[in-house]
């Protein structure tokens, strides 16, 4: 006869202990008993976590895929207005030195914010994608760089907004036709460097 059939109907399978049990078969007993009807303890620990874990919610998913989604557009959004601002900066640290009057301090931070920002980003958004759980998708490697990405951009956009007021402090209204495309490449990088300074907060 099967050695299943002559367990008692009321004691299921890897449940915890019931008073009969312990009393008929003691402490000893109860141990030995569970081994060998559960198939060892990792056995009944697997299916006890098995029934007590819950699913995850449809609600929960759609949290993460959300901002999963959100994350990688701000990325992608900061990514090409960095291109466009180091083509602007670019032109103008150019014109500068065309001009011979050096290059000034916020090209100098845009140019190394700009390239930083073109290198990094998509190194954010392309890796999660080709290698599950790699080390750059984590918090603790991809705050610290967002953080940097945010500073450089406030520190160009405080430069960038000092020296408005020095070059042109009445906008472009009052400035010459020639320099008209100048003044507004000029402002063009200041207001980029403030848009993505303010998407990276």
């Amino acid at each position: 006869m099967n050695q299943a059939t002559l367990l008692p109907v009321y004691l299921p399978r890897c449940q915890p202990s019931t008073w009969l049990e312990s009393a008929l078969l003691g402490n000893l007993g109860h141990l030995l008993f569970h081994s060998w009807l559960c198939g060892g303890s990792k056995g009944c620990e697997s299916a006890h976590s098995r029934s007590q874990s819950p699913p995850p919610s449809d609600l929960s998913v759609f949290r993460m895929q959300y901002f999963y989604v959100f994350r990688n557009t701000l990325i992608s959004l900061c990514l090409v207005l960095g291109i466009a601002v180091l083509g602007l900066v670019a032109h103008w640290t150019d014109f500068t030195v065309t001009l011979d009057a050096g290059v000034l301090d916020f090209q100098i931070v845009g140019l190394i914010t700009a390239v930083m920002t073109i290198l990094s980003f998509p190194v954010l958004l392309l890796v999660p994608l080709i290698r599950k759980n790699a080390a750059i998708s984590h918090v603790i490697v991809e705050l610290p760089v967002l953080l940097v990405a945010w500073v450089l951009w406030m520190t160009t956009a405080i430069l960038i907004i000092r020296w408005n007021s020095i070059i042109y402090p009445f906008g472009c209204d009052f400035t010459n036709v020639e320099n008209v495309h100048w003044c507004t490449e000029f402002f063009a990088i200041e207001r980029l460097s403030i848009a993505i300074w303010i998407l990276r907060a």
